[in-house]
């Protein structure tokens, strides 16, 4: 998406702030991309703007930006201290991933239509 739409990217506190750093984007972190991600509006989100939201509230909010931050929280549970500080009563089920496997089709999805629906947007224009 950074590529796709470069202007956008750079004009989020996000880039900024971490293209200080690190200016190619294959060296962010997956947090950094998804916030980039949500400044721009390619994922947008409520939970993150409302930290204190319950995950119930999230799934009432139904925007593709939370869903995505579970999967990167899902992702994060690989580090057994991580798991054990943040979820330590949370048993990890084969059907959570698919849970993971079914946003990230979803998220991608989301993607293609936002890079599509700008393309249709230029030629109609007659933009090359």
């Amino acid at each position: 998406m950074v590529t796709c739409f470069p202007s956008t990217a750079r004009r989020t506190a996000t880039w900024k702030s971490v293209s200080k750093r690190r200016k190619n984007v294959l060296h962010w972190n997956l947090g950094e991309l998804i916030a980039l991600a949500n400044e721009a509006g390619w994922l947008p989100a409520k939970y993150r703007e409302n930290p204190g939201a319950s995950w119930n509230t999230v799934r009432a909010a139904g925007l593709m930006g939370d869903f995505v931050q579970v999967v990167r929280e899902t992702r994060n549970l690989i580090h057994p201290g991580k798991y054990l500080r943040t979820y330590p009563s949370l048993v990890v089920k084969e059907a959570n991933y698919r849970d993971c496997y079914e946003i990230l089709k979803a998220a991608r999805s989301w993607f293609l239509s936002h890079i599509e629906l700008s393309l249709q947007r230029r030629f109609r224009k007659g933009a090359p």
